[in-house]
């Protein structure tokens, strides 16, 4: 039997004691979500504290009040159609009712069939699914790619942040299932070169490998890199320290988004990777739950 997912029940008449001191937080929000600058919220459990907890299973954050509410569904990446975490979302979708979701990584292709939307997209799949069945809106989560590779371009190099991105991509394809290949990379390099910042090396698949392979020496196959790269400094070097200071600012950045959606009136249905729910869980408690 599968462990039952954690759960915390929010006080709806306390949220909105806190309504008050929500609009301090929204005139930094316009200009958070506008810049590079950086809206910092206190309280977050640390990147140490994430990466002791089990990520077996969901974690769930639940708020409800009059008239918004969230429902914060914090996922483990997979596209395995049995795990009954797709069962779970979708059976607290329709209990939920909401009004908005919220999407992690940017707005996934919507796909015919449930079947195919995991298959091919994971929980961001289903979401998507769901609330095109439904006719429900969908905003991403998270800030666009610019405004990450702004926020980075200050502790980083140019050539550090865009083979940043490559590797997330890399590991992106193997979890979903998707070949990567030489041409792959080559399209992922096109887009990026696109970008305010990245019109530099590496363009094309030989320059990615020739900066792999200087950079990771003990890594024999860039097609097989593990989590290791983006959580162990001994082992990803900058594309570590790139992928710790991103998910600070991505997490404060999602507690703007959810803070704003909600405050606002909206039933928000957001789903994440579990360790953002674990990681928000103490700011999002203290913004909206305790008494002025």
């Amino acid at each position: 039997m599968n462990p039952e997912p954690m759960m915390i029940q929010i006080n709806p008449i306390k949220f909105r004691k806190r309504l008050s001191l929500m609009t301090l937080f929204i005139l930094g929000l316009i200009l958070f979500s506008a810049s590079c600058s950086f809206f910092s919220f206190k309280g977050l459990r640390t990147w140490k504290d994430d990466q002791n907890h089990s990520h077996k299973n969901p974690y769930i954050l639940e708020l409800n009040s009059h008239p918004g509410g969230l429902f914060y569904f914090g996922a483990v990446h997979t596209i395995d159609l049995n795990n009954p975490q797709f069962t779970m979302i979708e059976q607290h979708w329709n209990q939920f009712k909401p009004d908005l979701a919220l999407s992690e990584g940017g707005l996934w292709p919507v796909e015919a069939t449930r079947e195919n939307s995991i298959k091919k997209y994971g929980e961001q799949g289903l979401l998507m699914y769901l609330a095109n069945r439904d006719n429900i809106p969908v905003k991403c989560i998270d800030p666009s790619r610019q405004q990450q590779t702004c926020f980075l371009s200050s502790s980083f190099q140019a050539w550090e942040i865009k083979m940043y991105f490559a590797l997330v991509q890399v590991a992106i394809n193997q979890r979903m299932g998707w070949k990567n290949s030489p041409e792959r990379i080559n399209n992922e390099l096109d887009s990026l070169s696109k970008m305010n910042y990245l019109e530099v090396k590496p363009f094309d698949f030989t320059e990615f490998q020739h900066l792999f392979s200087t950079s990771f020496p003990d890594i024999e196959d860039w097609r097989q890199i593990s989590n290791d790269l983006f959580h162990r400094d001994y082992i990803g070097g900058f594309v570590a320290k790139i992928h710790k200071k991103l998910l600070g600012y991505r997490n404060q950045y999602m507690l703007i988004r959810l803070i704003r959606e909600v405050t606002k009136g909206n039933r928000v249905f957001a789903v994440v990777g579990r360790s953002h729910v674990m990681i928000q869980e103490p700011v999002l408690k203290s913004a909206l739950l305790q008494s002025p």
